[in-house]
Protein backbone atom coordinates (compact mmCIF):
# COMPACT_ATOMS: atom_id res chain seq x y z
CA UNK A 1 0.00 0.00 0.00
CA UNK A 2 1.46 3.14 -0.50
CA UNK A 3 -0.18 6.66 1.34
CA UNK A 4 0.11 10.03 -0.39
CA UNK A 5 -0.28 13.36 1.06
CA UNK A 6 1.80 16.59 1.98
CA UNK A 7 4.38 16.67 4.39
CA UNK A 8 6.48 20.25 5.75
CA UNK A 9 10.43 20.57 4.92
CA UNK A 10 12.95 23.18 5.94
CA UNK A 11 13.52 26.10 3.38
CA UNK A 12 17.26 25.64 4.17
CA UNK A 13 18.52 22.22 4.65
CA UNK A 14 21.07 21.55 7.10
CA UNK A 15 24.50 20.31 6.38
CA UNK A 16 24.02 17.12 7.66
CA UNK A 17 20.60 15.15 7.01
CA UNK A 18 18.44 15.13 4.24
CA UNK A 19 17.74 17.51 1.62
CA UNK A 20 15.08 18.11 1.47
CA UNK A 21 15.23 17.40 5.07
CA UNK A 22 11.90 17.24 7.18
CA UNK A 23 10.64 20.14 9.23
CA UNK A 24 9.39 17.96 12.30
CA UNK A 25 11.13 15.32 13.84
CA UNK A 26 9.62 12.38 13.73
CA UNK A 27 6.89 10.34 16.33
CA UNK A 28 8.29 8.63 19.23
CA UNK A 29 6.22 6.23 18.62
CA UNK A 30 4.84 4.30 15.37
CA UNK A 31 1.45 3.23 15.64
CA UNK A 32 1.14 0.88 13.04
CA UNK A 33 4.31 -0.46 10.59
CA UNK A 34 2.94 0.45 7.22
CA UNK A 35 2.25 3.55 4.95
CA UNK A 36 -0.55 4.50 6.90
CA UNK A 37 1.57 4.41 10.19
CA UNK A 38 4.65 6.05 8.91
CA UNK A 39 2.80 8.70 6.95
CA UNK A 40 1.40 9.13 10.38
CA UNK A 41 4.56 9.22 12.58
CA UNK A 42 5.91 12.27 9.73
CA UNK A 43 3.23 14.04 10.08
CA UNK A 44 1.81 13.64 6.66
CA UNK A 45 -1.25 15.65 5.82
CA UNK A 46 -3.75 14.38 3.39
CA UNK A 47 -4.53 18.13 2.12
CA UNK A 48 -1.81 20.53 1.09
CA UNK A 49 -4.10 22.98 2.79
CA UNK A 50 -3.72 20.87 6.11
CA UNK A 51 -0.15 20.96 5.62
CA UNK A 52 0.01 25.14 4.14
CA UNK A 53 -2.04 26.06 7.61
CA UNK A 54 0.60 23.69 10.14
CA UNK A 55 3.39 24.96 8.62
CA UNK A 56 2.32 28.87 8.69
CA UNK A 57 0.70 28.00 12.13
CA UNK A 58 4.52 26.80 13.19
CA UNK A 59 6.10 29.71 11.52
CA UNK A 60 4.03 32.19 12.86
CA UNK A 61 4.96 30.92 16.60
CA UNK A 62 8.79 30.94 15.65
CA UNK A 63 7.96 34.98 14.64
CA UNK A 64 6.92 35.35 17.88
CA UNK A 65 9.54 33.76 20.14
CA UNK A 66 12.23 35.80 18.05
CA UNK A 67 9.77 39.12 18.87
CA UNK A 68 9.44 37.92 22.33
CA UNK A 69 13.33 37.07 22.35
CA UNK A 70 13.22 33.22 23.20
CA UNK A 71 14.94 32.32 19.56
CA UNK A 72 17.26 34.00 17.62
CA UNK A 73 15.75 33.13 14.45
CA UNK A 74 12.55 32.44 12.83
CA UNK A 75 14.11 31.15 9.68
CA UNK A 76 12.15 30.44 6.15
CA UNK A 77 8.72 29.26 6.40
CA UNK A 78 8.59 25.66 5.31
CA UNK A 79 8.38 24.42 2.04
CA UNK A 80 5.49 21.98 1.26
CA UNK A 81 5.61 19.13 -0.85
CA UNK A 82 3.98 15.89 -2.01
CA UNK A 83 4.80 12.68 -0.14
CA UNK A 84 4.73 8.88 -1.56
CA UNK A 85 4.57 6.99 1.28
CA UNK A 86 5.05 2.93 0.92
CA UNK A 87 4.50 -0.13 2.75
CA UNK A 88 8.78 -0.50 3.02
CA UNK A 89 9.40 2.95 4.61
CA UNK A 90 10.58 4.27 1.84
CA UNK A 91 9.21 8.00 1.35
CA UNK A 92 9.43 9.70 -1.98
CA UNK A 93 9.22 13.65 -2.36
CA UNK A 94 7.79 15.55 -5.36
CA UNK A 95 8.63 18.70 -7.34
CA UNK A 96 5.27 19.80 -8.42
CA UNK A 97 5.69 21.47 -11.91
CA UNK A 98 7.16 19.86 -13.79
CA UNK A 99 6.33 16.83 -11.37
CA UNK A 100 9.26 14.73 -10.57
CA UNK A 101 10.79 12.69 -7.73
CA UNK A 102 12.93 14.84 -5.87
CA UNK A 103 14.22 12.35 -3.37
CA UNK A 104 13.58 8.88 -2.21
CA UNK A 105 14.22 8.56 1.44
CA UNK A 106 13.48 5.99 4.23
CA UNK A 107 11.60 6.16 7.52
CA UNK A 108 14.31 4.97 9.31
CA UNK A 109 16.68 7.42 7.66
CA UNK A 110 14.37 10.55 9.08
CA UNK A 111 14.81 9.31 12.37
CA UNK A 112 18.76 9.16 11.98
CA UNK A 113 18.35 12.53 10.64
CA UNK A 114 17.04 13.99 14.12
CA UNK A 115 19.63 11.51 16.41
CA UNK A 116 16.50 9.37 16.98
CA UNK A 117 16.26 5.80 17.03
CA UNK A 118 13.41 3.97 15.00
CA UNK A 119 10.64 2.27 17.05
CA UNK A 120 10.07 -1.24 16.58
CA UNK A 121 7.37 -3.49 16.10
CA UNK A 122 6.83 -5.25 19.73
Amino acid sequence: MTKTGYMAFCADAPLVGLDPHPAWAPQEEITSFDAEGYAAALSVYDTLEEAKTESDDDHAARVDAVEAGDLQDADEPDDIFEVAVHDDGRVEVFHETPRYVINTFTIQEAYEAFGMEMPSPA
